[in-house]
């Protein structure tokens, strides 16, 4: 079974300005897509193929999630895929060191809007 390893930026009370928060928030989305593409292990290139960026809203709530979808690689939901091993490559386990590259991806973000 798939982990789900999504990193989601959340804007809520919105009232004018939905358009535009959502166009800004849809924008720090795809930097964090791109800083996330750059940073990840590409040993397979599996995760790196795998990441995707969305857009959700809902009346005044806006989520932008950037992570992994094996279907974005075309893989069936269930099915065995190389980009399973998130976790383990974002936190380690007891045979592989960490390789994090959402969090460094989320923070350079961040700093990039301050």
């Amino acid at each position: 079974m798939a982990a789900d390893v999504t990193v989601r930026i959340f804007q809520s009370g919105l009232s004018d300005i939905d358009d535009q928060a959502e166009t800004f928030m849809s924008k720090l989305g795809d930097e964090m897509l791109v800083r996330t593409q750059r940073l990840v292990p590409k040993r397979t290139w599996a995760l790196h193929d795998s990441l995707t960026k969305e857009v959700e809203r809902a009346e005044h709530v806006i989520v932008v999630s950037v992570g992994v979808d094996p279907s974005a690689r075309g893989v069936e939901p269930g099915a065995a895929d190389p980009a399973d091993y998130v976790t383990d490559v974002e936190l380690g386990n007891s045979r592989q060191a960490p390789q994090p590259f959402l969090k460094p991806a989320l923070m350079q973000t961040i700093a990039s809007i301050r």
